[in-house]
């Protein structure tokens, strides 16, 4: 992976695991509100593999980490791959 790569895609972690970690922490201190729902949004598409009634313990929430993390990577590593197909379209 090329620099670029490494940068954004830890940018990205960075943000979501926040995001991840606020949640968390609002659920296990009982203040959950409506107002957070943008956060959960950062969640998505990995969010989808959590069953419906999550109840969050510190093993659970170190798994989603790492599961955020390499999601971040990847999501990174396609668009990088997406632009650099169209910038350089393979010609016949």
């Amino acid at each position: 992976m090329n620099n670029r790569v490494w940068l954004l895609g830890s940018g990205l972690a960075c943000v979501r695991l926040g995001a991840l970690w606020l949640l968390v922490s609002r659920e296990w201190s009982h203040q959950q509100s409506l107002s957070t729902l943008p956060l959960i949004l950062l969640l998505f598409p990995e969010g989808l593999l959590l069953p419906a009634p999550m109840i969050w313990t510190l093993r659970t929430a170190l798994f989603f980490s790492a599961v955020l993390v390499v999601g971040s990577f990847t999501a990174v590593a396609l668009f990088g791959l997406a632009v650099g197909w169209l910038k350089y379209p393979c010609r016949k």
